[in-house]
């Protein structure tokens, strides 16, 4: 149904109907070339229609032949209590029997599959299975994996692999055609080796009455055997049959080297057995032997029938390709080579769309070239991979058959383009012929008329349309010349040569009456020359009037109302004069044609239109000039009292004095000054907009939004300033109370130190310390600081304490030349704190330094006042000089102690 209704389509757009008619030769270049562009989409849709019909139909057969076979496994996979006739053995026979069919249908599936996959790709079409993309190849692959398993799981059951073989080769005699043919030649094989095959396939009893190492030796030549077979099958030409023969051989020793897994099976059984009795490490290593070279056989036998597919398959793409090519550039050759006896436009239409259709297929057709030479290079490639192929030259027919389409491509764009253009000519005469035509009677109707010219232009406009069509016609001739080369014909056609005929006899007809009538005009032009200058010396004046009255301006009142009563003056000078000039207009009617009077009379009413809108325009310039006076006045009076507030504003500024209150009061005057604003926009558009005002209004404007601007940012300012200087009276307060408690510990220590004694008396148990000390150099810091803290008894054993609450015992000290105070161990206290005080020297720089940083930061901010700047640069130079004097104490302190 859907080819019909493309077949419908296509015949309408191609220029037929249902009944064969033809369409209206005079199409529109236009819409003809949509018609083009249409036909060749439809033919594209057909193409891809047929592809899409044929693709489907061969995918419908392969689904039902997979179908098929997938429930045949299911039926064979059904336990044997299932079937109710037989005994056992016959049923399992019938089993396998059917197994064996499927097999042999799915092989003939898989042959399928590549064509199918072809015919799918080129429609465009896609499989997907279980959600992800496949192909048919990997559902026969997947049916044959399923059917593997069902093979094993009839085995298990009991089904041997010897008769498994005979009754695969029974059903193979059973065949017609090609498979009865592959039977007889395995069996005619199987019999001229020495029955090598049927001595690994008669069974276990058979086998288990040869020795071990006899089977191994049979299975290995078996296997070399075929080893040989694999690498000796090469193709002897490159075509399809070939490769099928080629891929039945290497089918039959893989068929082979399936039924050799078995006797490995039970060759490595019988190994196991073996070991577990008598271990042989020779007969593992051969055995082990056996299966690598089982392996590699059938690792080769995969690899060579996965070529040989490829190989199918290109070669079946490469045949499908090539027919296609082929037959679409035998048809382009016999389209361009078509000649016509008689070529009319209608021909010419209909041959350019044949051509054009053409055109389209061979633009298609580079994907498939491109196709054609990658699939020859594949060929190429794959067909040296095989031993004694001969070699032939794919990508030498590619490369001709690439040549032989651009060739043809070539030649059908040319013949395109000839014909395009000898259609656009035709078209172009055509529409030339019919201007010119319509052309020359329009002229005729309007020169017959009395006075048909009313300028000197419409005279030289006649003589240049004359020209021009002069020009067209010699066109014609050109044109008519080169649709004729275009044509290949002897002459123009009969056509165009009439068409040129008429226009050149209605053209005589034109230019003789031309003449005739161009002189009568020239003597009505030297009648209406006179008037028509003092119509427009009239209007000229009248028009400078009204200029002036659209730019009228000043910079006063009394000034505007002067110029006014100036141009009203003016004004009633030339409309007496040109009311005169109408009369005379009134009476030239009574003796000439009012055709011939038509510019002058449109002069006389644009004459009188031009006065009356002068007039009314200069009434609403007076009322106009009253207007703008009295909003001058006004303006005035409020840049007055805006002037006032501004003054009295900025005084508090400069003071410092209600800023709150300002910032209200400036938030309130911008409706009053938005107000302003437009008024002196305005007023900028009106007679006094040269008036000094506006400029000292605008002036003014600019001042008070200055100031707004001002008071604005200070008040945003003001909290950004408070809430730095509040951080900063944090940090100061932080410093400075940091700075107190080192200076509470150092007057501590200073009120601590000996105030009894006298100063000679400090100097001496300061030296008897420092002798005291040189003699216990070994003791720890440790064993000093608690000896400096406790006070010493004058006893020969002193024992000091330790951090861990232990007694130690120091050396014996005799003090019989002196005595230790105790005021001179609370001197060498306070060297070990006041050394303590200056360790944390780093600390307070740190502090002192980012106090200092902030405080230069805060008093840099704009907006603060200098009492608050004095203050900060205060706090940083009292908390400097509290620092310093800790500083300057603690080293006195330490120095004096060390003395």
């Amino acid at each position: 149904e859907m080819d019909q209704r493309l077949h419908a389509e296509l015949m309408c757009v191609s220029g037929q109907t249902s009944e064969g008619e033809a369409l209206d030769p005079s199409m529109p270049p236009p819409l003809c070339h949509a018609l083009l562009g249409c036909s060749h989409r439809l033919h594209q849709l057909r193409q891809t229609l047929k592809r899409v019909s044929s693709a489907a139909g061969a995918l419908d057969r392969f689904l039902a032949k997979i179908r098929e076979a997938n429930a045949g496994i299911q039926a064979a996979l059904v336990p044997l209590d299932h079937w109710q006739n037989g005994d056992g053995t016959t049923r399992a026979r019938g089993r396998h029997s059917g197994l064996l069919s499927i097999r042999q249908s799915v092989r003939k599936a898989g042959e399928e599959a590549g064509s199918v996959d072809g015919l799918l790709e080129v429609a465009g079409m896609a499989l997907t299975m279980e959600g992800a993309a496949a192909t048919c190849r990997d559902t026969v692959a997947a049916l044959s994996q399923r059917l593997d398993k069902a093979d094993l799981e009839l085995a298990g059951r009991g089904i041997g692999s010897g008769q498994k073989q005979e009754e695969e080769e029974e059903l193979s005699l059973k065949g017609e055609g090609p498979d009865m043919q592959k039977a007889q030649r395995r069996r005619e094989e199987e019999e001229s080796s020495g029955h090598r095959r049927k001595g690994q396939v008669e069974g276990k009893e058979g086998e288990e009455k040869r020795s071990p190492g006899q089977r191994r030796m049979a299975l290995l030549a078996v296997l070399r055997e075929i080893q040989r077979a694999v690498e000796q099958q090469g193709l002897k030409e490159p075509t399809l049959t070939a490769v099928q023969h080629r891929m039945r051989a290497l089918a039959d020793l893989e068929g082979r080297l399936a039924a050799l897994r078995s006797e490995l099976q039970s060759l490595e059984t019988a190994d196991c057995l073996a070991a577990q009795t008598t271990p042989s490490p020779k007969s593992g290593r051969a055995t082990q032997e056996l299966e690598t070279l089982w392996e590699e056989t059938h690792r080769a036998i995969t690899e060579r029938l996965g070529h040989c597919g490829g190989l199918t398959e290109l070669l079946k793409r490469s045949q499908m390709v090539r027919g296609r090519l082929s037959s679409t550039l035998q048809r382009a050759e016999r389209t361009i080579s078509e000649q016509a006896s008689y070529m009319g436009k209608d021909n010419l239409q209909r041959l350019l769309i044949k051509v054009h259709s053409t055109k389209a297929e061979l633009s298609g057709l580079g994907e498939e070239v491109e196709e054609m030479r990658g699939i020859c290079k594949q060929l190429q490639s794959q067909l040296r991979q095989i031993p004694d192929c001969p070699d032939t030259p794919f990508e030498s027919e590619a490369d001709t058959l690439m040549d032989n389409w651009l060739d043809v491509t070539e030649r059908t764009d040319t013949h395109l383009d000839n014909l395009r253009m000898g259609l656009d000519l035709w078209d172009g005469l055509l529409q030339l012929g019919g201007e010119v035509e319509s052309w020359t009677g329009h002229k005729m109707a309007c020169l017959v008329q009395s006075h048909p010219f009313h300028s000197e232009q419409e005279v030289t406009a006649m003589q240049d349309e004359i020209q021009v069509q002069e020009e067209s016609m010699g066109r014609f001739h050109r044109r008519a010349s080169e649709i004729q080369v275009l044509l290949q014909s002897k002459e123009p056609p009969l056509e165009l040569q009439v068409i040129e005929t008429q226009m050149r006899k209605k053209m005589e007809q034109v230019k003789e009456l031309f003449s005739d009538l161009g002189d009568v005009y020239r003597h009505l032009v030297v009648a209406k020359g006179q008037v028509a200058a003092k119509m427009a010396e009239c209007h000229s004046s009248l028009q400078g009037i009204q200029d002036s009255l659209d730019t009228l301006s000043a910079a006063d009142g009394p000034k505007l109302l002067t110029q006014i009563q100036e141009l009203s003056a003016q004004l009633q000078t030339w409309g007496k004069q040109a009311e005169g000039l109408l009369e005379e207009l009134h009476l030239m009617t009574s003796v000439a044609s009012p055709q011939s009077l038509q510019s002058l009379a449109a002069d006389g009413v644009r004459l009188h239109e031009l006065v009356c809108a002068a007039r009314q325009r200069l009434s609403e310039m007076r009322v106009q000039a009253q207007r703008d006076i009295k909003a001058l006045h006004s303006l005035q009076e409020e840049c007055a009292h805006l002037q006032e507030w501004l003054q009295a504003a900025v005084l508090k500024v400069e003071k410092g004095e209600e800023l709150s209150r300002l910032q209200e009061d400036v938030v309130e005057h911008s409706k009053h000054t938005e107000a302003l604003s437009r008024r002196i926009t305005s007023l900028h558009g009106s007679t006094l907009k040269h008036s000094p005002l506006l400029k000292e209004s605008e002036k003014l404007l600019e001042r008070y939004h200055s100031l707004r601007t001002h008071l604005l940012s200070s008040k945003e300012n003001q909290s950004s300033l408070t809430s730095h200087t509040q951080a900063f009276q944090t940090l100061a307060q932080d410093t400075q109370a940091w700075v107190r408690v080192l200076q509470q510990q150092a007057d501590s220590l200073a009120t601590g130190a000996p105030c009894t004694h006298s100063q000679a008396e400090q100097r001496l148990q300061a030296a008897q310390v420092r002798t005291c000390l040189r003699v216990y150099s070994k003791l720890r810091l440790g064993d000093i600081w608690w000896w400096c803290r406790y006070p010493l008894i004058a006893h020969k054993t002193i024992h000091l304490p330790r951090a861990n609450h232990k007694k130690r015992k120091l050396p014996e000290i005799k003090v019989t030349d002196f005595t230790f105070k105790h005021e001179t161990f609370v001197s060498c206290y306070l060297c070990c704190v006041w050394q303590s005080v200056l360790s944390a020297k780093a600390e307070g720089e740190s502090r002192m330094e980012e106090l200092k940083e902030a405080g230069q930061r805060l008093a840099h901010r704009p907006g603060l006042g200098e009492s608050l700047k004095l203050d900060v640069m205060q706090t940083v130079s009292y908390t400097e000089v509290q620092w310093g004097a800790i500083l300057q104490s603690a080293d006195q302190h330490h120095r004096w102690v060390n003395e």
